[in-house]
């Protein structure tokens, strides 16, 4: 169990690691990629992502010199919190398609449909990819029980608040008064029951 747990840390915190500067490099200079082209801009994203990731492996002794052995607790826990992740996941990939998880309606409005979505879960929540994503880091935590996945945490949840930000004044911009009124209606994240 002890591998398991240290090589799923490890892949979090390099997966993780990348895709945050990803999209904090996207949303707030989005004109400036669309004027790049998406593909340079990908490919200068990607290759960020490789050496991010590239750098992590190689600190990877010291960012998971701390861990908090197996705990079966947190394991039960994390099951628990990935499996609220994984029904989140399954709702709301019937609508959210691969090109909008890409980026591709931001980078290249011409290539790629530009819908609001708020249809199935969109129509109770706006952002359940972010959920998603949240809940998945949380659960990955409890069951590696590393220091650096507990500390990834609150920076991945902080850039995600940040990424919103960036995210919905571009939907303002891209679909004006329909965005503010989804936006009034469906809370970001917790439903309204």
């Amino acid at each position: 169990m002890n591998i398991v747990r240290y090589y799923l840390a490890l892949m979090s915190l390099i997966y993780w690691s990348a895709v945050i500067p990803f999209w904090l490099l996207i949303h707030p200079f989005i004109e400036f990629w669309r004027r790049l082209g998406y593909r340079l801009t990908y490919a200068i994203n990607f290759t960020v992502m490789a050496i991010l990731g590239a750098v992590i492996f190689l600190f990877r002794g010291r960012l998971l010199s701390i861990e908090f052995g197996t705990s079966y607790f947190l394991i039960a826990l994390a099951v628990l919190i990935y499996s609220l992740a994984v029904g989140v996941y399954f709702k709301r990939r019937k609508h959210l398609t691969k090109a909008i998880l890409s980026g591709l309606p931001e980078l290249a409005p011409e290539k790629a449909e530009s819908k609001l979505l708020t249809e199935g879960i969109y129509a109770r929540i706006r952002h359940p990819r972010y959920l998603e994503l949240l809940l998945g880091l949380l659960a990955l935590a409890f069951f590696t029980n590393y220091l650096a996945l507990y500390l990834l945490f609150p920076i991945f949840f902080a850039a995600i608040f940040l990424i919103i930000q960036f995210e919905e004044k571009e939907l303002r911009a891209r679909f004006g008064k329909e965005y503010e009124r989804y936006s009034e209606r469906v809370p970001r994240f917790v439903p309204r029951f």
